[in-house]
């Protein structure tokens, strides 16, 4: 089955609570959503599969496009040392939305004895049970209205949300807060997921854009992880590591 990952590559989880942790990553073309504050290429017109060998390095290998699952296997035991890696990020883009190819690959991933780590904006909860049994960590988005601009999710969240925690997997929730954070959007957030469990731990992270005006004061940081502690027992606030790094 055909493979649309645009990018391989080893470096650190740069966001959430696994952050400086060495991951090897695979990035999927294409989302079901279109968040404003998006940072990440995921057009797969006229694409190709780069791969950074080097980590750090900057310098790419380009594979043919869309690739094997097996192809995509080979390619990563064959030049990255699996065992120095915490697990594998399957990112994005969505990943979900190719539900299909994760049936195929999870196993394979499975079977060389990697855990799977998921990153999710958290809508595509009816694919997500598809392919739960082989994910080891769930680092699932809840979007904000008025910061992603988009439509509001909170039924999709809801639902994504029972499956993690039907499953085995370890779950963290990621909100992304902006400057221009709805307080009763961050409300109905926090109270969605006391409704599921008050253990989750919660991570504001702050907006990166070139708009500066949009990042979040301290005080405002301060102020929403104080009031999402009425609501759930660990919440942190966690900048994006990698872009201070200058790392993929």
């Amino acid at each position: 089955m055909n493979v649309p990952i645009l990018e391989i590559f080893s470096s650190i989880q740069g966001e959430g609570l696994f952050i400086g942790s060495r991951q090897l990553f695979l990035r999927f073309a294409r989302c079901n959503l279109s968040c404003g504050y998006c940072d990440t290429s995921i057009d797969d017109k006229g694409a190709s599969c780069k791969a950074e060998v080097i980590p750090g390095s900057k310098e790419f290998t380009y594979l043919p496009w869309p690739l094997e699952v097996k192809h995509i296997m080979e390619f990563i035991c064959e030049n990255y040392n699996l065992s120095k890696h915490h697990s594998i990020s399957i990112t994005g883009g969505e990943p979900l939305v190719h539900c299909l190819v994760l049936k195929e690959m999870l196993p394979e991933i499975k079977n060389i004895k990697q855990k799977v780590f998921l990153e999710t904006n958290g809508t595509l909860y009816e694919e997500l049970k598809q392919i739960i049994d082989y994910v080891d960590f769930v680092s699932m988005d809840i979007k904000l209205p008025g910061v992603s601009k988009i439509k509001p999710c909170w039924y999709e969240h809801e639902k994504f949300l029972e499956v993690v925690l039907n499953s085995k997997a370890y779950l963290y929730v990621k909100i992304v807060v902006s400057s221009s954070v709805n307080l009763d959007e961050l409300k109905t957030a926090f109270k969605l997921i006391k409704k599921k469990r008050t253990d989750i731990t919660v991570v504001l992270q702050p907006v990166i854009l070139k708009e500066k005006t949009l990042f979040p004061t301290s005080k405002q940081l301060l102020y929403w992880q104080e009031l999402a502690l009425d609501y759930v027992n660990d919440v942190r606030i966690i900048p994006q590591a990698h872009k201070l790094l200058d790392l993929l």
